[in-house]
């Protein structure tokens, strides 16, 4: 019986008969998340379910690739579904829009009582709290655990932390020396928890740092209020850096390196609050002769999708790179190991710019066989598809 369900078109069929039994749309995704495992049991579909690990969302996406089911919305779903990195950044994708949040940045504001009610519980069963799962689904931009609403149990708890964030909030308020900090500079600035483990004392913080390494340096503003806007300063610290990696005059070693070797220099604050984070944009200011390629980087930056310029490049960079002549090379070979920040660009532009290239019926085929790997995306992306003039026909 079982080899009975591996009929694509039985299994449609069914879906179909099921639809008319239980008085729903067919494919209508709002008639269907309360869907049970008793509706098909109960209607002879128990085989079927079976061989889906008695997920109706696993079911339903294969049978019907081209509707946008949101899984989350299913009253069961497997804790191996919250492991997919593709997931996590459509739900959190589809909550920030439920939010009306605009930016990355909003994510601050997100709470874990907010990913509950909206049925993210389970992604606390993969990460510990909001901070990480923020920073998993956007590796593109640096989040800083202290501008969330709390931080992980324990976080305040390591020298190292408290050391980080003393560092990044006298960068931040442009204070030279640590006695300098006072209880309000802490309270205003996302530090209320620390303060109320230390009985509201800046000198007892100070005093619990111990030999904690210092993420200060050399480059800390000393005595300067305004210390980096000196470029000189700035590029100090980039060679600072790149000389304890080696980087040297062959400045393509830097896409080796991510923003969080600067919390050991003292630049955290600048990155984050200058560059939002991003180590492209502070390496463009540093060196801005060089001819960067941005989606080399560890984490890509928003301007790659932001640049139809630079889109454009990604597109002739990856095509040089891996051979790519036609569009059914790119289908073949989008999957392969590559880049990896790059891979979730290819998945975008195959998903919806080639597709819209095709007849509806290879386009729907394009579309299906890579809408279970894609990411999410920032609807924005399409605004971009006119600029890009890729030659290959269907």
């Amino acid at each position: 019986m079982q080899l009975f369900w591996n009929e694509g078109n039985i299994q449609r069929e069914y879906l179909r008969w099921l639809s008319k039994v239980l008085a729903r749309a067919e494919g209508v995704p709002e008639q269907w998340y309360s869907i049970s495992f008793a509706d098909f049991e109960k209607n002879f579909g128990k085989g079927l379910i079976r061989k889906y690990n008695f997920s109706p969302y696993e079911l339903l996406s294969s049978i019907y690739p081209e509707v946008d089911w949101l899984p989350w919305q299913f009253q069961k779903v497997t804790q191996n579904m919250w492991n997919q990195k593709e997931i996590q950044r459509k739900f959190l994708d589809w909550l920030g829009k439920k939010l009306s949040y605009r930016s990355p940045e909003d994510f601050y504001k997100l709470t874990r009582t907010t990913i509950i009610e909206n049925g993210g519980e389970r992604l606390f069963g993969v990460y510990k709290d909001v901070h990480e799962i923020v920073s998993a689904a956007f590796p593109q931009h640096t989040f800083l655990p202290w501008m969330f609403a709390t931080v992980s149990k324990g976080y305040w708890q390591s020298p190292t932390n408290r050391r980080e964030y003393v560092s990044w909030l006298k960068e931040h308020l442009g204070i030279a020396n640590d006695k300098a900090l006072k209880a309000h500079h802490y309270s205003e600035n996302h530090g209320d928890g620390l303060l109320a483990i230390y009985n509201r004392s800046p000198a007892q913080i100070l005093a619990s740092l111990g030999d904690a390494p210092s993420t200060s340096s050399t480059f800390s503003p000393s005595r300067q209020k305004f210390f980096w806007n000196d470029m000189k300063n700035q590029t100090a610290l980039a060679e600072s850096i790149g000389k304890s990696f080696g980087v040297g005059d062959d400045l393509s070693r830097w896409y080796d390196v991510s923003v969080e070797a600067f919390a050991a220099h003292g630049g955290l604050g600048l990155v984050t609050s200058r560059y939002n984070g991003s180590l492209y944009a502070f390496l463009k200011a540093v060196y801005p002769e060089y001819k960067w390629e941005p989606w080399r980087f560890k984490k890509v930056p928003g301007q790659v999708l932001n640049d139809p310029a630079t889109f454009r490049a990604v597109l002739r960079f990856t095509e040089a790179s891996l051979g790519l002549r036609s569009a059914e090379d790119w289908q073949r070979r989008a999957l392969l190991p590559f880049y990896p920040p790059l891979i979730a660009v290819l998945y975008v532009l195959l998903t919806i710019f080639l597709g819209s290239r095709c007849t509806s019926s290879r386009r729907l085929a394009w579309v299906h066989s890579f809408q279970r790997s894609m990411p999410s995306w920032t609807p924005s992306l399409s605004s971009l598809l006119p600029a890009l003039e890729y030659s290959n026909k269907c």
